[in-house]
């Protein structure tokens, strides 16, 4: 843990506030295997808002026919 101000951050976290660390971590062997399970979990989470909508739409349906 490294202290900043009055807040502890993990210190393997790296600080990206600048393009120099930017890159570092963008470069890191995990980079594109995070962003892959970032954007899995995006389209999981977009078919499942769509699926929720429908779910939504029909059931306001069935409850206007009662």
């Amino acid at each position: 843990m490294v202290e900043v101000g009055s807040r502890k951050i993990a210190a393997e976290r790296p600080n990206i506030s600048s393009v120099a660390s930017w890159r570092a971590a963008k470069n890191a062997p995990h980079y594109r295997q995070e962003a892959a399970l970032q954007a899995r979990s995006a389209a999981i989470a977009d078919v499942e808002d769509r699926v929720l909508e429908w779910c939504a739409g029909v059931a306001a349906e069935s409850w206007d026919d009662l």
